[in-house]
């Protein structure tokens, strides 16, 4: 399919499902929903960073966007939380009653969002790549295996952590803008990285990055069950956003400088993260129960250690580095490949 008629197809699709996500009245509904929702946001990341990279933009400040638009997002996460307390003005509090509280404007907001997204999809000139991708990519899959499964199993400590982290925040003193905060300063932390991708490519190439990245995230796991009060969690976030864009950028690097299948290559990847996004919370949820917060922090930070350890184990010899497929100045690309 044409990349940008996918991505149009996703953000029309998640402008929709965002919708019925606020319109939802039932549990199965908002599953429902969800899960659409979930379809559509699969088609975008991957889609997207292909394009990026087959047209020759610096990877780098592209991903960096993705970090600036969690940013805003958790800033609006704290503007709800503080509209929705005790010092709203009462014409504000009384508007969110009758909506049902902030939350569901979340849902509503991310409607627009996607409604905007899709304006500016629209410019996009086409990309219609003639690759012959099987329905199981296992070529793709065995040949980025140490990145999938690194990257897979140190999210699944991280997912752990994020199932019970505002809980934690909470048992600490914190409260809900704390938790918005959070993502804040980790979000601010990525961008800086992102932006500043030409020092990184100083310090070494994309298997150096990831093991920056899976080393500095298993400190930092670890330097969570130490801490002694909520507001001590803030400062530990700036390394912990570093860790991941160094992670996630390395990663990206290396999928898409070895692999002729660029988009199905990335979306892998995220479908690596996002596997462990499903498994993570209920480990998380069960240490938690049984050894507390602190001992999810512990199981995140030697997880991260095995996951270090599979990339050194199963990192293949350095590849041929496959250049990007671009269109010809001025018109739709319609190049294909292997």
């Amino acid at each position: 399919m044409d990349r940008r008629t996918l991505l149009l197809l996703g953000f029309a699709v998640g402008a929709v499902a965002a919708t019925l996500q606020f319109l939802a009245r039932t549990p199965e509904t908002l599953l429902a929903a969800r899960f659409a929702f979930g379809i559509a946001m699969g088609m975008i990341p991957p889609t997207l960073a292909a394009y990026v990279y087959d047209v020759k933009r610096p990877l780098g400040k592209f991903t960096s966007y993705n970090a600036f638009g969690w940013l805003l997002a958790s800033l609006l996460v704290i503007g709800a939380s503080h509209a929705a307390g005790a010092t709203a003005p009462r014409w504000l509090s009384g508007r969110f009653a009758a909506a049902g509280g902030p939350v569901p404007l979340v849902f509503i907001t991310a409607a627009v969002f996607c409604v905007v997204a899709f304006a500016f999809a629209m410019r996009l000139r086409p990309m219609r790549l003639g690759l012959n991708v099987p329905l199981f990519p296992g070529a793709v899959i065995a040949k980025n295996l140490h990145v999938y499964l690194s990257i897979f199993v140190r999210h699944l400590g991280a997912a752990s952590i994020w199932i019970i982290y505002p809980l934690y925040i909470v048992e600490l003193g914190g409260d809900l803008a704390l938790v918005g905060w959070v993502h804040v300063v980790n979000m601010v932390a990525q961008v800086l990285v992102y932006r500043n991708v030409e020092s990184l490519r100083r310090i070494g190439t994309a298997p150096v990055l990831i093991a920056i990245g899976l080393v500095l995230s298993a400190i930092t796991f670890a330097s969570f069950a130490l801490v002694k009060n909520a507001y001590q969690l803030l400062p530990l976030q700036a390394p912990l956003g570093v860790s991941f864009a160094c992670l996630w950028l390395g990663s990206m690097k290396e999928v898409m400088e070895h692999n002729v299948e660029r988009a199905t290559a990335t979306g892998l990847l995220n479908a690596s993260m996002n596997a462990s996004s499903i498994a993570g919370p209920l480990l998380g949820g069960l240490i938690a129960f049984h050894v507390g917060f602190r001992g999810t922090m512990v199981f995140a930070s030697a997880i991260t250690v095995v996951a270090f350890l599979v990339f050194l184990a199963l990192r293949p010899a350095a590849g041929t580095v496959v250049p990007p497929a671009v269109a010809p100045p001025g018109g739709p690309s319609d190049v294909a490949q292997g």
